[in-house]
């Protein structure tokens, strides 16, 4: 079986950054933002990785397929002084625009992470949210990252598991007693297509 590639790209995302920013919580992200009680903000800075999507795939031979990826890097701070300072930095701390432009921007433009993909190329960078929660101030920022990698299907996987053959239909005419009223069963001759 193949290890996703998507993953193995994520992880060294995660690891390079951990790597160069050892005084930054970095990790895969997890719907940190959705804590309701904002428990994210007790770690702050930090640095979160996850995959957006694909934005191409192509054909390249059979189950071999030359996939383009989307990675989102998403930076969160708070403020020691006043809110500026999340994004802005000040008072002793880098700011939410410093880790995303300076710190992940150095650590991944143009590289490879080790792994057979294209260079990461940049492709955008947008505020995620900003504001108080908890009654601290903090902005959200992230930045699309892509690559692209060679995505190769397991002949194993791409196999059907069985041949169909034997199809089986219960009716329920009296709704309730979860006993079949009336069964179909239809036994198919080998090789027989199906069309729908």
């Amino acid at each position: 079986m193949n290890v996703s590639p998507v993953k193995l790209i994520e992880e060294a995302m995660v690891a390079a950054l951990k790597a160069a920013l050892p005084d930054i919580l970095v990790e895969s992200y997890a719907g940190q933002l959705d804590d309701e009680h904002s428990e994210w903000m007790r770690r702050l800075p930090c640095l979160w990785v996850t995959f957006e999507r694909t934005t191409s795939v192509k054909r390249v031979g059979r189950l071999r397929y030359r996939s383009t990826g989307r990675f989102q890097v998403m930076g969160a701070q708070r403020a020691l002084g006043p809110e500026p300072t999340t994004r802005l930095g000040g008072f002793g701390q880098v700011g939410v625009y410093e880790l995303i432009d300076l710190h992940a921007k150095r650590v991944l433009a143009d590289q490879k992470l080790g792994l057979e993909i294209e260079p990461f190329v940049p492709r955008g960078t947008a505020m995620v949210m900003q504001g108080y929660f908890s009654n601290e101030a903090a902005a959200v920022m992230s930045s699309a990252w892509e690559t692209t990698y060679l995505d190769v299907v397991d002949e194993a996987e791409a196999t059907p598991p069985g041949e169909l053959k034997t199809i089986g239909l219960n009716y329920a005419l009296k709704p309730g007693d979860n006993q079949p009223d009336a069964v179909d069963v239809v036994t198919l001759k080998p090789n027989t297509e199906i069309s729908i």
